[in-house]
């Protein structure tokens, strides 16, 4: 029985795809966790359209429970009359955090297999991936660029 040439994350004769699937092994996440965190994820889409279908009858009768599903500004700015204040800043903060953490786990848990698939997609863009993940393309870095090409005095 010939047994397969594995390699450790020490070892100079590893590269690419090998040094990728070995990471991924010793530091997969369970198995369940992209389901779920996808499944969170669509759910809130849902309730999104749940509140857009339903909006002209809920802004009066229920108008926390339309904030719960779809915190837009719109719905966030209609039913403040029909209820305090305090309430529609908590339930539509709650509402609008909410997919927060499902996205920084994805991102947490998946970063290195989606920047993987990223480069072996997009071959060209090596050098934006480059930037980003050292730091030189950081929110920072981007919020400076695209400022520093805006305007600063009105156009007349």
């Amino acid at each position: 029985m010939r047994r397969a040439r594995m390699c450790s994350l020490d070892r100079a004769d590893c590269t690419g795809d090998r040094l990728l699937a070995l990471r991924h092994r010793a530091h997969a996440p369970p198995t369940l966790i992209l389901p779920a965190l996808g499944a969170g994820i669509v759910a809130l889409v849902i309730a999104n359209n749940v509140g857009n279908a339903a909006w002209a009858s809920w802004i009066n009768e229920r108008p926390l429970l339309l904030v719960a599903v779809n915190s837009s500004n719109k719905y966030l700015i209609g039913t403040t009359p029909n209820t305090g204040l305090l309430e529609v800043l908590l339930v539509g903060t709650a509402r609008l955090m909410a997919p927060d953490p499902l996205f920084y786990a994805l991102g947490y848990l998946y970063r290195d297999r989606a920047v993987h698939w990223a480069r072996r997609v997009f071959p060209t863009s090596g050098q934006l991936f480059d930037a980003l993940e050292s730091g030189e393309g950081s929110f920072r870095a981007c919020w400076t660029c695209s400022c520093s090409s805006c305007p600063t005095t009105p156009s007349r």
